[in-house]
């Protein structure tokens, strides 16, 4: 089904996926028993950022 997307609509997949992540990893923060994996989840998060931005600036930079 993914492949199938445009590059527009897979954007917006992806940034409703991080949204939800971000939303139940707080969420989760919250929960005694699901606190390390709220945590998790919001670090991969910031994670995913660092790399994507390092990424895009390469990429601008070099090209």
């Amino acid at each position: 089904m993914l492949l199938s997307l445009t590059a527009e609509e897979f954007f917006g997949v992806l940034l409703l996926a991080v949204g939800m992540q971000l939303i139940a990893g707080v969420v989760m923060c919250f929960d005694a028993q699901k606190r390390v994996f709220g945590q998790a989840m919001l670090a991969s998060i910031g994670i995913l950022l660092v790399v994507g931005f390092s990424f895009c600036t390469i990429l601008l930079v070099n090209g």
